[in-house]
Protein backbone atom coordinates (compact mmCIF):
# COMPACT_ATOMS: atom_id res chain seq x y z
CA UNK A 1 0.00 0.00 0.00
CA UNK A 2 1.32 3.22 -0.60
CA UNK A 3 1.45 6.16 2.07
CA UNK A 4 -2.25 7.80 3.19
CA UNK A 5 -2.69 11.24 2.21
CA UNK A 6 -2.94 14.05 4.94
CA UNK A 7 -5.01 15.65 2.83
CA UNK A 8 -8.13 12.45 2.21
CA UNK A 9 -11.20 12.02 4.08
CA UNK A 10 -10.32 11.05 7.94
CA UNK A 11 -12.64 9.75 10.61
CA UNK A 12 -12.87 11.85 13.69
CA UNK A 13 -14.50 10.10 16.43
CA UNK A 14 -17.32 7.98 14.40
CA UNK A 15 -17.57 10.71 11.90
CA UNK A 16 -16.42 10.85 8.42
CA UNK A 17 -14.54 14.11 8.02
CA UNK A 18 -13.81 15.26 3.83
CA UNK A 19 -10.28 16.82 3.22
CA UNK A 20 -9.42 18.57 0.07
CA UNK A 21 -8.75 15.26 -2.16
CA UNK A 22 -5.76 15.20 -4.21
CA UNK A 23 -4.85 13.35 -7.57
CA UNK A 24 -3.25 10.07 -5.66
CA UNK A 25 -4.53 10.44 -2.26
CA UNK A 26 -3.69 8.01 0.02
CA UNK A 27 -4.88 4.05 -1.10
CA UNK A 28 -8.87 3.47 -1.49
CA UNK A 29 -9.49 0.72 0.33
CA UNK A 30 -8.33 2.37 3.54
CA UNK A 31 -10.60 5.08 2.55
CA UNK A 32 -13.43 2.85 2.46
CA UNK A 33 -12.39 1.05 5.34
CA UNK A 34 -12.67 4.43 7.39
CA UNK A 35 -15.76 5.41 5.73
CA UNK A 36 -17.44 1.94 6.30
CA UNK A 37 -16.44 2.35 10.37
CA UNK A 38 -17.70 5.96 10.60
CA UNK A 39 -21.40 5.02 8.83
CA UNK A 40 -23.92 4.74 11.30
CA UNK A 41 -26.76 4.57 8.62
CA UNK A 42 -29.58 2.79 10.12
CA UNK A 43 -27.92 1.96 13.39
CA UNK A 44 -25.41 -0.37 14.78
CA UNK A 45 -26.56 -4.50 14.05
CA UNK A 46 -27.14 -6.70 16.73
CA UNK A 47 -23.99 -7.66 18.56
CA UNK A 48 -24.92 -11.61 17.69
CA UNK A 49 -23.98 -11.65 13.84
CA UNK A 50 -20.40 -9.42 14.67
CA UNK A 51 -19.42 -12.31 16.92
CA UNK A 52 -20.55 -14.75 14.68
CA UNK A 53 -18.45 -13.18 12.15
CA UNK A 54 -14.86 -12.51 13.74
CA UNK A 55 -14.92 -14.73 17.00
CA UNK A 56 -13.40 -18.16 17.69
CA UNK A 57 -11.01 -17.49 14.81
CA UNK A 58 -7.17 -17.22 14.91
CA UNK A 59 -6.46 -13.95 13.03
CA UNK A 60 -3.10 -13.39 12.14
CA UNK A 61 -1.33 -9.51 11.51
CA UNK A 62 -0.69 -8.77 7.80
CA UNK A 63 -0.02 -5.51 8.48
CA UNK A 64 -0.36 -2.10 10.20
CA UNK A 65 -0.91 1.19 8.14
CA UNK A 66 -0.13 4.09 9.92
CA UNK A 67 -1.99 7.43 9.02
CA UNK A 68 1.74 9.19 8.73
CA UNK A 69 2.37 6.73 5.90
CA UNK A 70 4.58 4.25 7.70
CA UNK A 71 3.41 0.40 7.25
CA UNK A 72 4.77 -1.95 9.86
CA UNK A 73 4.78 -5.58 8.48
CA UNK A 74 5.38 -8.44 10.52
CA UNK A 75 8.27 -10.92 9.73
CA UNK A 76 6.26 -13.85 10.38
CA UNK A 77 2.65 -13.18 10.45
CA UNK A 78 1.82 -16.59 12.46
CA UNK A 79 3.63 -14.61 15.54
CA UNK A 80 0.99 -11.91 15.77
CA UNK A 81 -2.34 -13.28 16.05
CA UNK A 82 -5.69 -12.32 17.90
CA UNK A 83 -8.18 -14.74 18.73
CA UNK A 84 -11.41 -13.02 19.77
CA UNK A 85 -13.45 -15.57 22.43
CA UNK A 86 -17.61 -16.14 22.54
CA UNK A 87 -16.71 -15.17 26.25
CA UNK A 88 -15.69 -11.54 25.63
CA UNK A 89 -11.62 -12.38 25.84
CA UNK A 90 -9.14 -11.76 23.79
CA UNK A 91 -6.01 -13.68 23.25
CA UNK A 92 -2.81 -11.88 21.83
CA UNK A 93 0.26 -13.44 20.48
CA UNK A 94 2.75 -10.06 19.63
CA UNK A 95 5.80 -12.31 18.36
CA UNK A 96 7.47 -13.50 21.42
CA UNK A 97 4.86 -12.12 23.95
CA UNK A 98 1.70 -13.27 24.68
CA UNK A 99 -1.25 -11.31 26.17
CA UNK A 100 -5.22 -11.28 27.17
CA UNK A 101 -7.34 -8.64 27.46
CA UNK A 102 -11.06 -8.64 27.37
CA UNK A 103 -13.39 -6.63 24.37
CA UNK A 104 -16.30 -4.85 24.18
CA UNK A 105 -18.12 -5.46 20.86
CA UNK A 106 -21.29 -3.40 19.61
CA UNK A 107 -21.92 -3.18 15.65
CA UNK A 108 -18.72 -2.43 13.92
CA UNK A 109 -17.51 -0.79 17.53
CA UNK A 110 -14.98 -2.84 18.90
CA UNK A 111 -12.69 -1.97 22.02
CA UNK A 112 -9.93 -4.08 23.98
CA UNK A 113 -8.56 -3.32 27.00
CA UNK A 114 -6.95 -3.51 29.66
CA UNK A 115 -4.45 -5.72 27.92
CA UNK A 116 -2.22 -7.34 30.21
CA UNK A 117 0.84 -8.79 28.72
CA UNK A 118 4.11 -10.48 28.96
CA UNK A 119 7.04 -8.27 28.23
CA UNK A 120 10.38 -10.10 27.27
CA UNK A 121 12.16 -7.93 24.95
CA UNK A 122 11.48 -9.43 21.23
CA UNK A 123 14.90 -9.35 19.14
CA UNK A 124 14.69 -7.06 15.85
CA UNK A 125 12.80 -7.00 13.62
CA UNK A 126 9.65 -7.00 15.84
CA UNK A 127 7.18 -4.87 16.00
CA UNK A 128 5.54 -6.83 19.33
CA UNK A 129 5.06 -3.33 21.35
CA UNK A 130 3.71 -1.25 18.37
CA UNK A 131 1.19 -4.32 17.74
CA UNK A 132 0.24 -4.05 21.65
CA UNK A 133 0.16 -0.16 21.45
CA UNK A 134 -2.58 -0.11 18.60
CA UNK A 135 -4.82 -2.87 19.58
CA UNK A 136 -5.54 -0.63 23.02
CA UNK A 137 -6.53 2.03 20.50
CA UNK A 138 -8.83 -0.17 18.64
CA UNK A 139 -12.14 1.58 17.84
CA UNK A 140 -14.11 -0.28 14.98
CA UNK A 141 -13.78 -3.26 12.51
CA UNK A 142 -14.66 -4.15 9.24
CA UNK A 143 -14.27 -7.93 7.66
CA UNK A 144 -13.97 -7.73 3.91
CA UNK A 145 -12.75 -10.07 1.44
CA UNK A 146 -12.11 -12.17 4.62
CA UNK A 147 -9.86 -10.24 6.10
CA UNK A 148 -10.54 -7.70 9.40
CA UNK A 149 -9.76 -4.38 9.77
CA UNK A 150 -9.13 -2.66 12.56
CA UNK A 151 -9.66 1.28 12.90
CA UNK A 152 -7.82 2.47 15.59
CA UNK A 153 -9.10 5.69 17.31
CA UNK A 154 -8.09 9.35 16.46
CA UNK A 155 -6.64 7.87 12.81
CA UNK A 156 -3.88 6.28 14.54
CA UNK A 157 -3.91 3.16 12.22
CA UNK A 158 -5.54 0.01 10.19
CA UNK A 159 -4.39 -3.11 11.44
CA UNK A 160 -5.27 -5.72 8.98
CA UNK A 161 -5.46 -9.24 9.83
CA UNK A 162 -5.72 -12.05 7.54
Amino acid sequence: MSPADPTADAVVGRRLVPRRASAGSGPALLLALLAACASTAGGPPAAAPAIQVIADRAWELVRIQMMDGAVLVPDDPARYTLRLGADRRAEIRADCNRATASYALAGSALSLGPIASTRAHCPPPSISDRYLQQLGFAASFVVKDGRLHLATRADGAILEFR
